[in-house]
């Protein structure tokens, strides 16, 4: 009887001790599930509040790129519209249509970069280099489209052009008949102002927007550019007319005299067309 009553309070002990393990177990999952939960809630809402201060930050950083875009916009504009002028003589004389009919832009990024950086300034520009070259090519558009209309009617009208207006017009109907021509530049040019190129030969041009008549200076230095620059044909182009000693000079030299309405024919004139 003593026996089964021990082998009892055993198997109670036991039971107990079992109950109180197994309690103690699902007490400790209940705290570790409660700990993962708060975990994982505070993952949630750090998460939720990086999200929103990367959005803060992002909304900030547009609002800070629009504001300096927009300092940048009126400050291009500005000094672009301040200097249309030279801006659109500038992209008369550096864009232009080579011999093989494609447009040259080179000379006239490399302006827009020259000015951007000496008139506009690099801390204005920023990091908005090419929309701040369109904003400077679109008013340098403009002009020249006004520049153009106005030198059409420059070369028979001088007084509407000044010297280096008129080299650009010269230029221009060298180009509306086929030929590729480029403006040399006030210095070092040698005696010619523009250089007209088809078709393998040279033609070098000097430009003179006189109110008087031009004399043997120009036709000595036209002859002495075609010499510089091997060129198959020299010409001088006037507005105005030209002295008899200037005319003798150049029947000997081979200079051609020409007025502006000439250089549509220019090609014929020296052989490099066919005659119509």
């Amino acid at each position: 009887m003593l026996k089964i009553v021990v082998i009892g309070l055993f198997l109670a002990c036991w039971g107990f001790a079992w109950c109180v393990r197994a309690l103690d177990r699902y007490l400790a999952d209940r705290r570790w599930r409660k700990e993962q939960a708060r975990r994982e809630a505070e993952r949630a809402r750090r998460k939720v509040e990086y999200e929103e201060l990367l959005l803060r930050e992002a909304e900030r950083r547009r609002l800070d790129r629009q504001q300096r875009f927009d300092a940048m916009v009126e400050t291009v504009s500005e000094r672009a519209e301040a200097h249309a002028a030279i801006l659109g003589r500038k992209h008369l004389q550096s864009v232009y249509r080579d011999d093989y009919g494609n447009w040259r832009f080179g000379k006239w990024n490399k302006e827009i970069a020259y000015f951007l950086r000496t008139v506009v300034g690099d801390d204005a520009v920023g990091e908005f280099a090419e929309e701040a070259a369109r904003i400077v090519d679109d008013v340098a558009r403009g002009e020249r489209a006004t520049i153009e209309a106005n030198l059409q009617i420059g070369l028979t009208n001088v007084d509407l052009v000044d010297a280096t207006e008129f080299e650009i017009a010269c230029a221009n109907t060298l180009r509306d008949s086929g030929w590729g021509a480029t403006i040399t530049g006030r210095s070092g040019d040698q005696g010619c102002d523009v250089m007209a190129q088809k078709g393998g030969f040279t033609v070098v041009v000097q430009c003179k927007r006189y109110t008087a008549p031009v004399g043997n200076d120009a036709v000595q230095e036209a002859y002495a550019a075609k010499a510089h620059y091997s060129a198959f044909a020299a010409c001088v182009v006037s507005n105005a007319t030209f002295t008899q000693s200037a005319r003798h000079l150049a029947t000997t030299t081979g200079v051609l005299l020409l007025h502006p309405a000439d250089l549509a024919r220019l090609g014929q004139m020296i052989g490099v067309d066919p005659v119509e």
